[in-house]
């Protein structure tokens, strides 16, 4: 009797140890709202494999305490187990629908396989210097069927008429961020046969709501110029951009083939097949009025506009991509995380809403219990998600 009591005792201590990390991503997913514990849910999707897998440790030690005996506490903690079972068979279940609803798959064993360490770009350059625009830095990840690339004194040159590209821009605030962001991406691309240009634009301090957009457009410019050198179709080119990155991919996607914005560098970009935004950071005055971004103390997006949205409406107007919304833009691809505690769905859905009002086109993905940069992780579900609908997205539109 002794001994089962402890047992007991022993196994409830362990599935406690257990359940108590695994329960606060599975209950901040289904509630992210709740305070302190809803911050806990930006975990689930990155970390989904070892959250099951203490689940599941978690009730086989509470199954083996209630079979030494049924108490209260043995009960309880069972049932604890059974509910967090069923929330992750949920949450699991949900994001296959997603995935397999987009064209996509999510193998949960990928996601538990460790990630190997990413290869670097091809190659390094920077996009030369114009008036008072600075080197603006660039990343090139060639596609798979681009080699040899030999780099000669008018640029890169490839053995073979260059195919379909992608322009990235990264996120971070409009205030950090850097190349190199998203490798793994970046190589999923260049193996599925489209080259990458990684590109760097100014931030701020100072406020940079007029820079950004146009180096944006200078990075599309270049792009352009380089596939023509290698043979290639400028207009077969497809922005991606994430949060910041995602409103500048739109606002260069928009404004290319226009005079709506001109280009910081001497070229002029082509209208690009496509423009991919995650998480992008639409509307602007929304995000200041939510609070939910800041940067040493400072309110986004302050720093990037110069102030607030008193002090500055037209400003906050020009640096949002709805403003250049019109019928025949080029067709958008917007992944929104569902649980976005930075920049709230709403935030970004304004440019989706604003381009069912004109009848551009456009698809609208909602991430289900994502939180702001979901796709970071390697294997993760948002890296798989990416991984298969940006290579279908890409070759339907070029």
């Amino acid at each position: 009797m002794t001994r089962s009591i402890v047992g007991r005792a022993v196994l409830v201590a362990l599935a406690v140890v257990a359940l108590l990390p695994a329960s606060l991503p599975v209950v901040g997913a289904f509630l992210p709202q709740l305070p302190l514990v809803g911050r806990f849910g930006l975990f689930i999707l990155e970390d989904l494999h070892w959250v099951a897998a203490l689940v599941l440790v978690a009730t086989i030690l509470a199954w083996g305490a209630w079979r030494l005996g049924r108490g209260r506490l043995t009960s309880g903690v069972l049932a604890l187990s059974a509910m967090l079972v069923v929330g992750i068979a949920l949450i699991t279940g949900q994001l296959i629908l997603v995935a397999n609803t987009h064209g996509a798959s999510f193998d949960l064993v990928r996601q538990a396989t460790p990630a190997t360490a990413p290869r670097g770009p091809s190659e390094r350059g920077t996009i030369p210097a114009h008036g008072t625009t600075p080197e603006l830095g660039v990343e090139i990840w060639w596609a798979h069927n681009q080699f040899p690339v030999v780099v000669g004194p008018g640029g890169p040159i490839s053995g073979g008429p260059a195919g379909p590209a992608v322009l990235f821009l990264h996120g971070g605030g409009f205030w950090g961020g850097s190349l190199g962001s998203r490798p793994a991406l970046f190589a999923a691309l260049a193996d599925a046969g489209y080259t990458v240009y990684d590109a760097d634009y100014r931030v701020s301090p100072p406020p940079r709501w007029e820079q950004a957009p146009v180096d944006a457009l200078c990075a599309l410019a270049y792009v352009d110029a380089t596939q023509s050198k290698l043979g290639g179709d400028p207009t077969k080119v497809v922005v991606i951009g994430e949060s910041a990155g995602g409103n500048l991919a739109l606002m260069a996607a928009y404004a290319a083939g226009t005079n709506l914005i001109d280009s910081s560098c001497a070229r002029t970009a082509t209208k690009p097949a496509g423009v991919i935004a995650i998480s992008p950071t639409v509307d602007l005055d929304g995000i200041w009025q939510d609070g939910s971004l800041s940067n040493d103390g400072v309110l986004f997006p302050e720093a990037y506009i110069g102030g607030p949205p008193s002090q500055f409406p037209d400003r906050y107007q020009a640096a949002s991509p709805v403003g250049l919304v019109r019928a025949d833009v080029p067709p958008t691809l917007v992944l929104v995380a569902a649980n976005d505690h930075l920049v709230h769905p709403i935030r970004s859905t304004a440019i989706t809403d604003a381009l069912r009002a004109v009848g551009a086109r456009y698809e609208l993905i909602v991430v289900p219990f994502a939180d702001h940069g979901f796709d970071g992780a390697p294997n993760a579900f948002g890296e798989q998600l990416e991984e298969s609908i940006f290579p279908a997205f890409i070759a339907a539109h070029t």
